[in-house]
């Protein structure tokens, strides 16, 4: 009887096996050829929306291969004792030679999800966009403020994920289409310059597509509000010395003053147009300044510009079990969660303001005041 027991257990798993096989041999777009992506809005936005996966999310503790470590600690912001990619990779100045590393590797383990690195997410993304803003204007179905919708985040998405990769590698090919296997590859850098330009090219389209604010059901979606800011965030990036240079040559040039006169021009148009069309972004009352990043139930303040609505789902506020926020670890219960695995520099410290006005002074700490 046992005999037959275990021969049903087999069969089982075998057919368990083979229908799983069956279901799970899709083809990476879930079983839909490009034409059925691109038939109908829904499909095409369902496409497009995979770049929310691969924005940067500092709230996520596992983001960009950091696990439970934090961007400041690549600087002298702080340090990090804990064991991980930060610890064995860039602490030790290995950075660029290890494809896990975080922020500048290339790795693509995770890509097209939170856990990814950045430059390998942005390239993904850069494709999908690339896709839409090319199969978009073709698509006779779609009514116009469908097409407007999709276009506008797309080559919002083209300029972030661009911005992206130069600001961590430099002046870049211009990415400006979906490369298939037969194209040429042998393309043009350019310089960080260049790059930029075509960047602020993408979010005059997008200013001019994109939404003044999106339904609440949309929230999280890039508004005009946010392509005026990267305009401004953009240029201010190609005013420093580091990305004055030429392709061939590392040179200090100084700052390129008519870039930072730009760059504050469109910051001034970006506060211009909150005044005047979107007052719901504001400056926090002094006594929200404990809310200005993160507090719960609320993942944003009024102040942000775009951020990445995960809804919480990086975050766990349940009293008995850890909370990760900004990549830092810890917890109201007692146990191994009572982790240090973001070390302050004092340096940091100093830099804000105590509780009673004074300034941030070790010897305040030692005198307790």
């Amino acid at each position: 009887m046992k005999q037959y027991k275990y021969i049903i257990i087999l069969l089982i798993s075998l057919i368990s096996f083979s229908s799983c096989e069956e279901y799970l041999d899709k083809s990476p777009d879930l079983g839909l050829s490009e034409e059925e992506v691109f038939s109908n809005f829904f499909t095409v936005r369902g496409y497009l929306d995979q770049c929310y996966n691969c924005v940067l999310d500092y709230t996520f503790w596992r983001a960009n291969g950091l696990e439970r470590a934090h961007m400041g600690q690549m600087s002298d912001e702080g340090a990090n004792p804990y064991s991980n990619n930060m610890a064995k990779f860039t602490n030790k100045g290995q950075w660029l030679a290890n494809k896990q590393a975080p922020d500048v590797g290339w790795g693509e383990e995770f890509v097209a999800s939170p856990r990814g690195n950045v430059i390998p997410n942005a390239f993904y993304a850069l494709r999908v966009a690339n896709k839409v803003v090319q199969k978009a204007p073709l698509m006779s179905n779609l009514t116009e403020a469908q097409r407007t919708q999709l276009l506008g985040q797309a080559h919002f998405f083209r300029a972030w994920f661009y911005f992206e990769i130069i600001r961590r590698v430099g002046g870049m090919p211009l990415l400006d289409k979906a490369f298939s296997s037969d194209d040429d590859f042998d393309v043009e850098r350019l310089t960080y310059h260049q790059s930029t330009d075509w960047i602020i090219d993408q979010l005059d389209l997008a200013i001019s597509l994109l939404p003044d604010a999106w339904p609440s059901q949309e929230v999280g979606r890039p508004n005009k509000s946010a392509a005026y800011a990267l305009k401004s965030m953009a240029e201010l990036y190609a005013a420093s010395p580091l990305m004055c240079n030429p392709i061939d040559k590392i040179e200090n040039n100084g700052y390129d003053v008519e870039r930072a006169k730009k760059a504050a021009q469109y910051a001034k148009e970006c506060l211009e147009y909150i005044d005047v069309t979107a007052p719901k972004h504001k400056m926090m009352p002094g006594n929200q300044y404990k809310n200005i990043f993160y507090h719960f139930p609320n993942y944003y303040s009024d102040e942000s510009l775009w951020y990445l609505n995960s809804v919480g789902k990086n975050r766990n506020s349940t009293p008995d079990l850890p909370i990760h926020w900004q990549n830092i670890h810890w917890s109201k219960r007692a146990g191994n969660y009572g982790q240090a695995n973001v070390s302050v520099s004092q340096n940091l410290v100093n830099k804000f303001e105590t509780i009673n006005g004074y300034k941030a002074e070790p010897d305040c700490y030692r005198m307790g005041e």
